[in-house]
């Protein structure tokens, strides 16, 4: 019997992502946010020994605010590139009903008409793209650098990814699973397993013992004032800009939270 093995990469046609809400954070009401914060102070810091119920009832309460009183938006992906603006699209239709009225006319002057908006729409693409850069290079590079790294990433001609990895069976695999599976045992392999039943003794150490952490209402404020709040969020679904926004008014709530549980 002979068996054939096979190996294609096929690019998949793009799959148009749903339409997603956004938190409008310029219209917060932010007193209403505040007021709510500290009311909710004594619900979380109560005497529950049970850390789990103490970390969802924060959570839970810190949905509930941010639904009550921020407003949200429903959005689509976006599928053009971020500098084309309402005035160039409007161009390009103009210029696409000039191109194909020219096309079933045969006149010169729906032709000319068709060169000059062609110009037109040419000139204004540049113009907002110039004016985009400008915008990414002139703002907070250190803070906020997505918008570089994505228009970067959008010139990139390769691919993104891992490039198809060869087994130990000599095959060539391109789908993520097998990729990851083989760079696991490639890993894998280059790690020794530790003795611990015949450590060596190092002897004293020559360095002082660490003292215990002592958690404060100064730190954590510090923490929740340095966090940067354009990152994405994490599982827990909180926003790192309301964390920073408000660590006044949550920094009673993590302080016990921390003091009891750490």
């Amino acid at each position: 019997m002979i068996l054939y093995y096979f190996n294609t990469l096929i690019t998949p046609n793009r799959v148009k992502k749903p339409r997603r809400n956004i938190l409008l954070w310029e219209k917060a009401d932010e007193d209403g946010i505040k007021t709510a914060l500290i009311k909710s102070q004594t619900d979380i810091i109560d005497n529950s020994n049970d850390v789990n119920k103490t970390w969802d009832k924060f959570r839970t309460t810190i949905e509930y605010i941010m639904k009550k009183y921020i407003s949200t938006k429903l959005i689509s992906t976006r599928n053009s590139h971020p500098w084309i603006n309402r005035y160039t699209n409007k161009l390009t239709r103009k210029k696409n009903r000039a191109h194909k009225k020219a096309r079933s006319t045969k006149k010169s002057k729906d032709w000319n008409r068709y060169t000059k908006l062609k110009s037109a729409c040419q000139r204004e693409i540049r113009k907002s793209h110039d004016s985009y850069l400008q915008d990414i290079l002139s703002g907070d590079m250190k803070n906020n650098s997505k918008k570089l790294w994505s228009y970067i990433k959008h010139k990139k001609q390769d691919s993104s990814g891992v490039a198809p990895l060869k087994d130990t069976d000599t095959l060539l695999y391109s789908d993520t699973p097998a990729k990851a599976e083989i760079l696991n045992n490639q890993f894998h392999s280059v790690y020794t397993k530790e003795d611990f039943d015949n450590l060596p003794s190092k002897g004293p150490s020559l360095h002082p013992t660490m003292p215990n952490i002592q958690v404060n209402s100064n730190g954590i404020k510090k923490l929740l004032k340095g966090l940067t709040i354009h990152k994405a969020t994490g599982p827990d679904a909180i926003p790192a800009i309301f964390l920073h926004d408000y660590a006044e008014e949550l920094e009673p709530i993590m302080t016990f939270i921390f003091q009891r549980y750490r």
